[in-house]
């Protein structure tokens, strides 16, 4: 009789983790009322993929129906517009940041400054219009179905990169702004990879094989690249340095079905 309380508390905790982990990165609506703490952020974070491949799922719906009756290039405008709206744009909006400030000669604590002040310029609009640009041309070349299928994938892994960024990387924000001790939990970190293992697995249940690896690979490759340019000259991760992450993993898996699919 005392189990079935206390996995009904299990289960309305995780209920509530994954409400967290969609209220920070959609404006999506979630329930009011939801318990708020350092732990429980932290915890919520092994539904950044799960809350990722939402995201694609919504834009996959509008990329099918614009499909329809829209030329390619449009509807892949639409189903990129709709990740953009979904986010609040959070995602570009970092790499905005971290690119313009990378972009910059100076001292580690110069450009460090200008990510923490949130500075954006010229090369950064740059960044985040080719990196736009170039993620709706690569959706435009896909067929609908298949477009539909690498959508959920690749905003999913993309927030697999940002857990993993996380956990393997030093936070040097400043106290008080979203920082905790530990990012991510081991079993955070877990799960959040089963998740991207099981959209592995849809993706190579529609598109195959080499669809699928391409589309890891190709994920993992740019993400990391982007982080190892921070790291070089900031020494650790800010939260503009996630959004940066999360928009190059997702272009990186579109490149990758791309090279495959071309």
């Amino acid at each position: 009789m005392g189990k079935r309380p206390e996995m009904q508390d299990k289960l309305a905790l995780e209920r509530d983790l994954f409400w967290l982990a969609a209220g920070f990165l959609t404006v999506l609506p979630v329930p009011a009322g939801l318990p708020e703490s350092d732990d429980l952020t932290v915890r919520s974070a092994k539904y950044y993929p799960l809350v990722g491949a939402i995201v694609g799922v919504l834009c996959a719906l509008v990329w099918l129906v614009a499909s329809v009756a829209l030329p390619p290039l449009v509807a892949a405008l639409l189903a990129v517009t709709t990740a953009v709206l979904v986010t609040g744009g959070m995602h570009e909006r970092g790499l905005f940041v971290t690119a313009e400030a990378l972009s910059h000669e100076g001292p580690h604590r110069a450009v460090l400054r200008m990510v923490r002040a949130r500075q954006g310029g010229l090369f950064g609009g740059m960044a985040v219009g080719l990196c736009l640009a170039l993620k709706v041309a690569l959706l435009a070349s896909f067929s609908p179905a298949a477009g539909a299928a690498l959508l959920p994938v690749a905003q999913g892994l993309s927030r697999m990169a940002v857990v993993h960024t996380e956990f393997t990387t030093r936070d040097v924000r400043e106290k008080g702004r979203r920082r905790v001790a530990v990012p991510v939990t081991p079993d955070g970190y877990r799960i959040a990879l089963s998740i991207s293992v099981v959209l592995a697995a849809v993706l190579l249940a529609v598109l195959g094989l080499g669809v699928t690896i391409a589309v890891y690979v190709g994920s993992i490759l740019l993400g990391q690249a982007f982080r190892r340019g921070f790291m070089a000259r900031l020494g650790g991760y800010t939260g503009s340095c996630l959004g940066g992450v999360q928009q190059m993993a997702e272009l990186g898996s579109l490149l990758g079905a791309a090279v495959i699919m071309a």
